[in-house]
């Protein structure tokens, strides 16, 4: 953010989940209902109940600071200035 912000709103790591989380909102608001043949349902639901694949890269991705955190070192309260 810059110096003339009259707001400090959290951290980078919240901004960039609630714009993603908003945009997701506005793109799916129209998909309620998604239709499948009875084939493609079973898939699905095997692809669900199947179980999960070890996965070093999404373990590593999952576990170690993100780039946002490495450069949030002040709090993350909201301040008016």
């Amino acid at each position: 953010m810059e110096n003339g912000d009259r707001f400090v709103i959290g951290s980078a790591n919240e901004f960039v989940r609630d714009s993603a989380l908003s945009r997701a909102h506005e793109m799916l608001a129209d998909r309620r209902m998604f239709v499948l043949s009875q084939s493609k349902w079973d898939e699905f639901q095997a692809a669900l109940d199947a179980p999960t694949r070890h996965n070093p890269r999404i373990q590593r991705l999952l576990t170690e600071p993100g780039f946002f955190d490495a450069a949030d070192t002040s709090s993350a309260t909201a301040k008016k200035c």
